[in-house]
């Protein structure tokens, strides 16, 4: 299991690197809702489960988490949700 800090590092981790592509990070503290719903309309998990609870997966909930999401909205990816790093590409 991830303690915070290393939550935290990973995030801070892929913002330094996404910080070159085109698009924006949101930590899943400060995502707007009208961003939270497009991201759930398209069928991105980024909710907080009670299986996730009782797994331990949502430990330190919603710290160190967060989506970078590319300008064209042709990709995004999630920052420790049930993997620390997963890719999405959208279809175009």
């Amino acid at each position: 299991m991830m303690t915070k800090e290393s939550k935290m590092q990973v995030e801070r981790r892929v913002v330094e690197v996404l910080g070159e592509l085109y698009g924006s990070y949101r930590s899943m503290l400060k995502i707007e809702d009208e961003e939270k719903n497009w991201l759930l309309s398209i069928g991105i998990p980024i909710n907080r489960t009670p299986l996730h609870d009782a797994s331990g997966i949502n430990d330190d909930w919603p710290a160190g988490r967060g989506v970078f999401i590319d300008d064209n909205h042709e990709f995004i990816v999630l920052v420790n949700f049930e993997d620390h790093i997963r890719i999405i590409m959208l279809p175009g």
